[in-house]
């Protein structure tokens, strides 16, 4: 087995929209059986987190150190 060299992608060149490329292949790939819990560094308006526990995750955590987007975070929980 041969292993190539890791190269560092800037997320948004693989999704470069989170709400719609992200969350349906977070759907398709959260194994039904087991209770996945979430992590989301850069969690913006804790969508992904949200999304996530629709989706069967037992938890979702989001870490954000943007004032503005925690603010946002915090109004979409209240949804």
């Amino acid at each position: 087995m041969e292993v190539g060299k890791i190269k560092q992608v800037p997320l948004r060149e693989i999704w470069k929209r989170e709400d719609s490329d992200f969350t349906v292949w977070l759907e398709k790939n959260i194994d039904s059986k087991a209770t996945p819990r979430v992590l989301d560094y850069g969690s913006g308006s804790g969508i992904l987190g949200l999304a996530s526990l629709l989706f069967g995750a037992s938890t979702a955590t989001g870490i954000e150190i943007d004032a503005d987007a925690i603010l946002s975070a915090m109004e979409n929980m209240k949804m």
